[in-house]
C-alpha cells in the first residue's frame, strides 16, 4: 500500500488508522466496492451526515440501513431531504 507523505507521521503516532474492506487484489472503484466502503465506512463511525439522498436512492437505502444499526444520523435542511427527515433522520445544526 502506498502512502502520501503527509499520513506517515499520523500513521507512526498511532493516530490514523488506514481501514479497508478489501484485499489486496481491490484496484479500481466500482459501483460495487463504492457502496461497499461507505457500509464499511458507516459501520465504524458514531454519527453520519447525508448532505442529499434521492428517494429510492442507493444513498437512502444506506441511510435506512444506519439508522437500522442504531446510528446518529444527520441531514442539512432542505426541502429535498424531506425523505430523510421522514425516515427520523435529524436536521444539522450549526451553531451561529
Amino acid at each position: 500500500m502506498r502512502l502520501k507523505a503527509e499520513y506517515r507521521k499520523p500513521l507512526a503516532a498511532g493516530r490514523l488508522l488506514p481501514a479497508s474492506p478489501f484485499g489486496a487484489s481491490a484496484r479500481r472503484v466500482t459501483a460495487f466496492t463504492a457502496l461497499r466502503c461507505n457500509r464499511f465506512v458507516a459501520a465504524l463511525v458514531d454519527a453520519v451526515l447525508v448532505a442529499h439522498a434521492q428517494p429510492g436512492s442507493k444513498t437512502e437505502d444506506l441511510a435506512r440501513k444506519a439508522l437500522g444499526w442504531g446510528k446518529q444520523m444527520y441531514t442539512l435542511e432542505h426541502p429535498a431531504n424531506e425523505g430523510l427527515v421522514g425516515l427520523g433522520v435529524e436536521l444539522w445544526q450549526v451553531d451561529k
